[in-house]
């Protein structure tokens, strides 16, 4: 599990792309995004805010493929705080 973690203003945008099945790999990524909040004693608590897989959707399907693995989201962040992904290999 790879983690990132950054800090976000409420209703900020986002892209968030994962290349892996597109760049020929052999993965399947998924990841998730928590916020983070720390208590009075410093112990963080995380909240899930979404959990991604693959890309459902087929934009082009007549003239070109478009559909894969890769997990692709906007996150549009819901109050201002500190943002966590993990990213993980299905495979």
């Amino acid at each position: 599990v790879d983690l990132y973690q950054f800090e976000a203003k409420a209703g900020e945008v986002l892209w968030i792309d994962v290349l892996g099945q597109r760049l020929g790999t052999g993965s399947d990524p998924h990841l998730t995004i928590d916020q983070v909040t720390l208590n009075d004693k410093g112990e963080e608590t995380l909240k899930r805010i979404t959990a991604v897989d693959d890309e459902p959707t087929n934009l082009l399907p007549i003239i070109f493929e478009t559909q894969h693995d890769d997990p692709v989201v906007k996150f549009a962040a819901p109050a201002d705080g500190v943002y966590r992904i993990a990213l993980r290999d299905r495979y």
